[in-house]
């Protein structure tokens, strides 16, 4: 079971009021990507690499199927504009 305060205040001062009906789904990629560095002298001048983790989140109200986002969808956004 998920409880959740009644009121959360932001850094900004805001306040976001929970909703019991409003969810949020996440979904967590993680990458590996490559680079160098044009210009430098240093030991990053020569190809490396990173490892890059990625949290897609999606908060709304329930549909009529009782899901607010289908993983599958937050996927084919990874998917269509990162990988």
């Amino acid at each position: 079971m998920f409880f959740a305060p009644k009121e959360i205040k932001q850094e900004t001062g805001e306040s976001l009021v929970y909703n019991p009906h409003r969810t949020l789904v996440s979904k967590e990629f993680t990458f590996d990507a490559a680079h160098h560095l044009f210009h430098y002298e240093g030991k990053c001048k020569s190809l490396h690499g990173h490892t890059y983790h990625l949290q897609i989140a999606v908060s709304g109200f329930l549909d009529e199927r009782g899901m607010t986002y289908d993983f599958g969808d937050i996927k084919a956004i990874y998917k269509n504009y990162l990988e």
